[in-house]
């Protein structure tokens, strides 16, 4: 990128420390070569035989052409930095979707675990209340599934926490 953008003003300062020659086309259709002070029609210097007025016409022309190229080469220069500034911003709103997307993934993620960590707890609340209707229970299956109620229970209420922090 940073390639492309050099190439272009190398070439602009080779030709201008070469000598700068410029081709000129005027109003009346004449076409002239410009080397430093000398004008050349074809292979040949005109330079004495042009009148001053000719002379005026040829270096303005060539005087408006440059100025209108440096206006081209500037206002190129200037949507290149606009279009950098946009290439920032479009990276930027880019990273910033990405982390919303990773927000919201994290969050269905803490929504999924205490959902799943309620029907958890639901379905063993469930069959330790089965089993101790039925008598299946002794003394100490019921203090251990106390105990896995009151772990199940806690982690239920640990998913809710994190799920509504976020």
């Amino acid at each position: 990128m940073k390639l492309k953008k050099l190439l272009p003003i190398v070439f602009v300062v080779l030709a201008f420390s070469c000598g700068s020659t410029d081709k000129v086309i005027t109003t009346d259709g004449s076409i002239y070569t410009v080397k430093g002070t000398s004008i050349f029609k074809g292979d040949v210097d005109v330079t004495e035989s042009l009148s001053k007025e000719e002379k005026q016409n040829v270096l303005n022309t060539l005087e408006d052409r440059l100025d209108a190229e440096k206006e081209i080469e500037d206002q190129q220069d200037a949507l290149e930095k606009k279009q950098d500034k946009l290439e920032k911003a479009q990276e930027k709103a880019e990273k910033k979707q990405d982390k919303i997307e990773k927000e919201i993934e994290e969050r269905n993620r803490a929504r999924k675990s205490y959902i799943d960590a309620k029907d958890d707890l639901k379905n063993a609340q469930n069959k330790y209340e089965r089993k101790l209707k039925k008598g299946k229970l002794s003394p100490n299956d019921i203090e251990d599934w106390k105990e896995k109620l009151e772990e199940l229970q806690k982690k239920a209420s640990d998913y809710e926490r994190k799920y509504q922090k976020l």
